[in-house]
């Protein structure tokens, strides 16, 4: 299984500002995601570093990607979510080609790439 981020890179690729306007956000869409995720059990030596970002840094993870919310459980979507039933992280695969049509552009640079990528801090993009 592949595991999370640091909490260094997490820190670093997070958007600047709060998830969460209170403590009642948070326990509606923790009791969805965090409750059930294998990355936290609640326990000293495993715990999930999105949490720690999202609560004591008060920045919103790359890997929660936002959603139009129709409740308080589904403001974000965490990409990193698994619980035991999903197994391993499965290993990135490309979707064959359909029969008698040409694809548009090659495979193969793409095979085994994940696909959170992060955006450009504001010194990127000024430079």
């Amino acid at each position: 299984m592949v595991d999370v981020r640091t909490e260094e890179e997490i820190r670093g690729d997070a958007r600047d500002q709060p998830a969460f306007s209170n403590g009642f956000d948070w326990d509606c869409w923790s009791d969805k995601w965090c409750q059930r995720c294998i990355h936290d059990d609640g326990e000293v030596d495993k715990f999930c570093p999105l949490i720690t970002v999202a609560i004591v840094d008060q920045k919103t993870p790359a890997e929660w990607m936002f959603e139009q919310p129709a409740s308080l459980y589904d403001r974000y979507q965490c990409i990193e979510f698994r619980t035991e039933d999903d197994g391993p992280d499965p290993e990135p695969r490309p979707i064959p080609d359909p029969p008698d049509q040409e694809a548009l552009f090659p495979r193969e640079q793409a095979e085994g790439i994940r696909m959170l990528t992060t955006l450009p801090s504001r010194q990127e993009v000024a430079s």
